[in-house]
């Protein structure tokens, strides 16, 4: 047999033999080299996507009054307290501060009017800083992922566990795209880490297990027309000068004002101008003031 002809027979046995030829073993590198490279392209998207988003979302934050180019941002954030099958009233949140059971350095608060008032005072409490914990601080309240200590000395505690009509509950936290959203996000991490925005609305809420989400807080319709801004600027200061009003209980930087039946309430001051009257009080709006 000829030498020829022994290397044919022997290629066609490698052949036969399913050993991989040339074309199949590009077609395998180009197969493999073609998902590498669309990994390494979905990698590096979504790196800067997530730059971006965080750029973005930083520049969403509130600027602090000591910006001189903008003078600082002044935004509202609707809150409600939900205990087994109601809403809490909002918090007092003047009334805490001219007890001093409440202080706020920073400039992220509570009126009584149930909103968040983000107008940060500092760079402290503004950009990536305007955080849920710097409210909470204000008011010295305790929010943790299964309860919630209301403000004051005598602020009850409600968490998971405790018993709503019987059943018993678990403590979550709702933040809602809407006034009619009926199917809320529920936040499971630190609520302190809660990054504050503009018309944002959350609920903090003690319901039976298994129960559904409540409905967004009241307090809602109040982002419409926020009592401190009617006049274009402004909220809340501690270190506001004294206002007093006829038959009402002076207190340094805020306005309080009598109602009958009921205790004392307080107004922001430079947010309102306030009279006493004999079933309760009338406001109107005021040129506000900030610090």
């Amino acid at each position: 047999m000829g030498k020829a002809s022994s290397n044919k027979k022997v290629a066609r046995a490698a052949k036969a033999g399913g050993g991989p030829s040339k074309r199949s073993i590009n077609r395998s590198l180009g197969y493999y080299g073609g998902l590498a490279a669309i990994s390494v392209v979905g990698v590096l998207l979504i790196v800067v996507s997530l730059i971006t988003a965080s750029k973005a979302d930083f520049k969403t934050q509130p600027r602090p009054q000591t910006d001189k180019v903008s003078g600082g941002d002044h935004w509202h954030a609707a809150y409600g307290i939900y205990i087994c099958d109601t809403y809490l009233p909002p918090i007092q949140g003047e009334a805490l501060a001219a007890s001093n059971q409440a202080q706020d350095k920073l400039g992220i608060h509570a009126h009584s009017d149930g909103l968040i008032h983000i107008h940060p005072f500092t760079t402290k409490a503004s950009g990536k800083h305007a955080k849920l914990g710097v409210w909470l601080d204000s008011l010295h309240m305790t929010l943790t992922k299964t309860k919630i200590k209301l403000p004051g000395t005598d602020g009850k505690t409600y968490k998971s566990g405790d018993k709503c009509r019987g059943r018993t509950s678990e403590f979550k936290i709702f933040q809602y795209k809407g006034e009619n959203d009926t199917n809320p996000v529920e936040i499971k991490y630190n609520p302190r880490d809660i990054r504050l925005a503009q018309d944002q609305i959350l609920t903090f809420a003690l319901i039976p297990k298994g129960a559904k989400a409540p409905p967004a807080p009241p307090s809602v319709k109040t982002l419409l027309a926020p009592t401190d801004v009617k006049s274009g600027s402004g909220g809340f200061s501690p270190n506001a000068s004294t206002t007093t009003v006829a038959g009402a209980t002076t207190v340094a930087g805020a306005t309080t004002i009598a109602g009958a039946g009921g205790p004392n309430t307080t107004a922001a001051p430079g947010s309102a101008t306030t009279k006493a009257g004999s079933s309760g009080a009338t406001t109107r709006p005021a040129t506000a003031t900030t610090k």
